[in-house]
């Protein structure tokens, strides 16, 4: 084998090493794009549920608020209606 066919065969095969590195350099960078777009969701998902925990308590305490209104108003009602049926 003759020193220029090797020195081509080096060439071509350093070639197609630097292809394979700029093609994993690429891969890289899409899946640390992918892994920061996914993190991103992951966050905006927590901070929805954190939300709808909130909004659920507060329809909870506001459920209850009136839920006690009522039964105070109920036995207004009937303390009324004996006041009046006497």
């Amino acid at each position: 084998m003759t020193f220029a066919l090797q020195l081509d065969q080096c060439r071509a095969s350093l070639s197609a090493n630097e292809e394979s590195r700029d093609q994993l350099r690429r891969d890289m960078l899409d899946i640390e794009r992918r892994h920061n777009q996914t993190q991103e969701a992951a966050e905006n998902y927590r901070r929805e549920v954190t939300e709808l925990r909130r909004s659920v308590s507060d329809v909870t305490k506001e459920r209850d608020t009136i839920s006690l209104s009522n039964s105070q108003l109920r036995e207004t009602l009937r303390t009324v209606e004996t006041e009046r049926i006497r």
